[in-house]
């Protein structure tokens, strides 16, 4: 299975973060080499896991969800694909400060309210949702 992880989106800007590389680049969402890059999973494989971290303040409002629908419905409609909703966590704050390093991230739980109209405008644009 392909995994991809998609930590925001609005129509100026997206972050990808996967097993390869950090992208960190403006993009268009119909010209983008990360849109593409999912397009040419998609066809080339038979399953592929799409996963966004919400995170409050940051991506996990209803206009986010729009963006992130409109971008990936094209894409999600073959059996064996589907996306990964995950809620904010802090299980790595403990390592940034064995590291040294200040955890500044604040007000980043999302609520089950957020959750939930998040993913159900996902399904209602198609989107098969699972957790894993």
């Amino acid at each position: 299975m392909s995994f991809c992880f998609i930590e925001i989106f609005n129509p100026r800007y997206m972050i990808v973060i996967n097993s390869v590389a950090t992208i960190n680049t403006p993009i268009k969402p119909s010209s983008s080499l990360i849109i593409a890059n999912i397009k040419s999973a998609s066809e080339s494989r038979r399953q592929l896991l799409l996963r966004i971290p919400l995170i409050n303040g940051f991506n996990a409002c209803v206009s986010d969800a729009e963006g992130f629908a409109d971008v990936l419905a094209p894409y999600m409609s073959k059996d064996g694909f589907a996306l990964e909703v995950l809620s904010y966590h802090e299980y790595g704050k403990d390592k940034w400060e064995q590291n040294g390093m200040s955890y500044t991230m604040q007000d980043a739980f999302v609520s089950e309210t957020q959750f939930g109209e998040f993913c159900n405008i996902l399904k209602n644009n198609s989107i098969k949702l699972v957790r894993t």
